[in-house]
């Protein structure tokens, strides 16, 4: 029971030298007028003028008097970034580590009722070394979607006093098994006690949001001092079971359970759930999830922090981001390496299905180890009763990020690697010598060095192979353009084996990036370990992704980033690759990569208004008056502060060709709109052909930014996030991507008839050019499936642009029309 909230004024102070005496500020009687007065719950940088730009440790000081404290009293944090130490009069009650999860402390010992003095230690770090990260922070501290200026650290969530009797609830399971019309509730219930004898659980089942009777369920149990565990199984006939809200309804139960001796209630704990059940099939050629035993294809959306600032996050912020995914026909969001659990209620209600990554974001000391597992303990027990939540992820690409001191030593790597594979190579062409021998050796060395024209050699255009597959989708910004050229040149030019061997063995011994596609201790030793740790946890009730962007080219892997038409444009000597569409090329050979593409998008301004309004007025004046002269700085300005990234922005569009901002920036956003199109219905017309899921990246900006989202900061929906909307519809008619055709001349192409719905339709495809129809077919449409209907027909005699559109005419559902551009010669 709840019996004191503590938010409010406090005070704090900024200790960078570790000059705070402990028990001088534990004293009642000391002064702290020179301490700064904060708000609780906040963030330090952002409730503090004078620790605006501060990171280290803050010592927060509270006094409090709390009226007759009887029974067994708790002090909780409901959420702290992100090391914590306590001290109550005097007394150190205990420390805990991680941001996301509540923790509390056993006070009645220590509490009185007038004078008391509270005070918290909070060490919230910037990572001087984003491979080496030291905090379990996820996105706060580490990533290119967020304020590379902003440090989270503080008491960002409510701290109270709860009071409790002898025995107190610790932890509640409810694990739903659906039989028929029939749902057993395994109801797991864990209890700390400070006696010895019987009490009663008393267990109350009711319907949250919609009709129904509630049942009551109770048990008398004998229990020990300690921690106990008991469980208790309770049958639901006729179920509601809850479904993504394109399949059926999101129906929750409440849960109410109280510790009874007597007429006394020693606790109490309210818990709301869904009754469902959820499974996943991983393969290297599979990606296929289950929702209460119907396969669904997940239409799903990256989702950072709300606000970066998540302390100031309410209930309705998320409410309206959730509104705006209903509306944009997305049934999953993947909330990307950070924890909210004010954002699982929400989705929970709004049929959302939620992927949840563990907050581990890109690289990390081997230090994090024991905190890693203990924060994914903790995430297991905030997520495990939400509907909502269906797949857990223990980690986001845990890969080296290339920084300038890893690139150098990557670079020191191939340079030598060169030298020593171009001395071997040398002698082995000469004398018939090799590092790598076989029966064939001879024979493939010999293939390898044939001729093809003039002087460019198999091995040469095997190597350009190599690299081309390397660079695609995730590998690009690892590998780097340059390093991916020059890489093709050794495994074409020297000899191949030689090369690739000692280049690889010294990338292993310096740290190269490109050694992380094989090994690295995040993602070979910490996220093993952390699946093991979730699944226990877990009890194997949700499905774990080991890791996510682990593509799996050549070996199983997990699911894919695909950032061809941004990362990839530094391949600009082959027009026909730039882009995206070469994603067509490669699917044959590769096509397992694509079980689920999890990452996929590309940058684009936010509207004019309001990227003037993160602007300097000097700047957005210049660049209101003289674009073109004013852009450099601008884009100068925006790659510091805002994780703009105009070298790779300058590959899709030139903004020397725009004459004013505004046209620059509506140029960026039909760019990035045309791409998610792209993947979109590329991806969805090989529904579990390979493609079991995508998730665009990204909906929200978390603070003012120039980056992939599709609703920037101020929730002004960018073109993208209406192209999103379409491309998502549950059913849709959509067509291989236009090539060019030729006026007057037969044009051939594929219709992909797409119902993602439980349900079939009958009705006609229809399409025209320039609304003049041109083909015409009769249709049906299984439940979850995709046709294909091969269409031919004829171009007009004009050249040009024109319309393409395609019809999709359902008795029971109505039309729903998709538009194309196609340009004939």
């Amino acid at each position: 029971m709840l019996i004191a909230s503590l938010d409010g004024t406090w005070k704090v102070f900024p200790d960078k030298a570790s000059k705070v005496n402990i028990d001088e500020v534990c004293d009642p009687n000391y002064n702290d007028a020179g301490w700064y007065d904060i708000r609780v719950p906040s963030h330090w940088q952002e409730s503090v003028d004078a620790l605006r730009e501060y990171s280290g440790v803050v010592w927060y000081r509270k006094k409090f008097d709390l009226e007759n404290p009887q029974g067994k009293v708790w002090l909780l944090f409901k959420g702290v970034f992100y090391r914590t130490k306590v001290w109550l009069n005097g007394e150190y009650i205990g420390e805990h580590s991680g941001y996301f999860s509540p923790f509390k402390f056993d006070i009645t010992n220590v509490v009185r009722e007038k004078d008391n003095v509270l005070v918290v230690r909070v060490e919230s770090y910037d990572e001087e070394n984003i491979n080496r990260k030291k905090q379990v922070g996820g996105i706060f501290y580490h990533w290119d979607c967020r304020d590379p200026t902003f440090n989270p650290g503080g008491i960002w969530r409510s701290v109270e006093i709860h009071r409790t009797g002898p025995v107190w609830f610790e932890r509640i399971k409810v694990i739903p098994k659906i039989a028929g019309n029939r749902a057993e509730l395994r109801i797991l219930i864990w209890m700390g006690s400070e006696i010895e004898g019987v009490v009663r659980i008393r267990l109350e089942i009711e319907p949250k949001n919609f009709e129904g009777q509630s049942i009551t369920h109770e048990l008398d149990i004998k229990i020990g001092r300690g921690h106990n565990k008991h469980e208790a199984v309770v049958v639901i006939e006729n179920p509601k079971l809850w479904w993504t809200w394109d399949h059926g309804d999101p129906n929750l139960y409440r849960l109410k359970a109280k510790i009874i001796a007597g007429e006394e209630a020693y606790d109490e704990r309210e818990i709301t759930f869904g009754i469902k059940e959820v499974r996943l099939v991983q393969k290297h050629g599979r990606w296929v999830f289950y929702l209460n035993g119907r396969r669904i294809f997940l239409r799903g959306t990256n989702y950072g922090p709300t606000d970066q600032r998540i302390a100031n996050v309410t209930r309705g912020d998320i409410e309206r981001d959730a509104k705006l995914m209903r509306e944009a026909n997305i049934n999953a969001v993947r909330i990307h390496a950070h924890v909210n659990p004010l954002a699982w209620e929400v989705f929970d209600e709004y049929g959302i299905l939620v992927w949840q990554d563990m907050p581990l974001q890109w690289s990390y000391d081997k230090s994090v180890e024991k905190e890693a597992i203990e924060n994914a303990r903790e995430l297991v027990r905030l997520a495990e009763n939400h509907a909502s939540v269906g797949i857990l992820c223990a980690h986001n690409e845990p890969f080296l990020y290339p920084d300038p001191p890893l690139l150098a030593r990557s670079a020191l790597a191939f340079i030598v690697g060169l030298l020593f594979s171009a001395f071997f190579g040398s002698l082995g062409m000469r004398y018939g010598i090799s590092l790598v021998s076989n029966m064939f050796w001879k024979e493939i060395l010999g293939l390898l060095d044939k001729p093809l024209f003039g002087l460019i050699k198999l091995g040469w255009l095997l190597g350009i192979v190599l690299i081309l597959i390397s660079m695609f989708p995730g590998f690009a910004l690892m590998l780097g353009g340059l390093e991916a050229i020059l890489f093709s040149v050794v495994v074409g030019i020297v000899l191949p084996w030689d090369a690739i061997l000692i280049w690889v063995a010294l990338s292993f011994l310096l740290g190269s990036p490109i050694t992380a596609l094989a090994y690295n201790w995040n993602k070979t030793v910490l996220d093993r370990k952390l699946v093991r740790v979730l699944r226990e946890e877990d009890m194997c009730v949700h499905p774990v992704v080991k890791y996510s962007g682990g593509a799996g080219w050549f070996i199983d892997g997990t699911d894919t980033h695909i950032y061809d038409g941004w990362y990839t444009g530094w391949l600009t000597p082959f027009i026909w690759l730039r882009g995206y569409r070469h994603i067509k090329t490669f699917i044959g050979p590769f096509r397992g990569v694509f079980r689920c593409v999890s990452e996929f998008g590309a940058q684009a301004f936010p509207k004019k208004e309001n990227l003037l309004k993160f602007l300097p007025r000097d700047l957005a004046d210049k660049v209101q008056r003289n674009f073109k002269d004013a852009y450099p700085e601008m884009a100068k300005y925006l790659k510091k502060l805002h994780q703009y990234q105009p070298e790779f922005m300058r590959l899709w569009v030139n903004y020397k060709e725009c004459s004013t901002l505004d046209e620059f920036i509506d140029r960026t956003q039909d760019r990035q709109a045309e791409l998610i199109k792209f993947y979109v219905e590329y991806l969805r017309a090989r529904k579990y052909r390979p493609t079991g899921g995508i998730f665009q990246f990204m909906f929200t900006d978390i603070a003012p930014l120039v980056i992939w989202s599709v609703v920037d900061y101020w929730r002004e929906p960018k073109k993208a996030y209406y192209t999103l909307k379409e491309a998502y519809r549950p059913v849709i008619a959509v067509l291989e991507w236009p090539n060019k055709g030729k006026a007057g001349r037969g044009y051939k192409t594929k219709i992909y008839l797409i119902n993602d719905f439980d349900m079939n339709f009958d009705g006609e495809v229809r399409i025209k050019v320039d609304h003049e129809i041109v083909f015409r077919k009769e249709v049906s449409l299984l439940s979850d499936s995709v046709e294909t209907i091969p269409a031919i027909f004829r171009l007009p005699e004009k050249r040009g642009a024109v319309e393409l559109i395609v019809e999709l005419d359902l008795a029971s559902y109505g039309v729903v029309t998709n538009k194309y551009r196609l340009v004939i010669n």
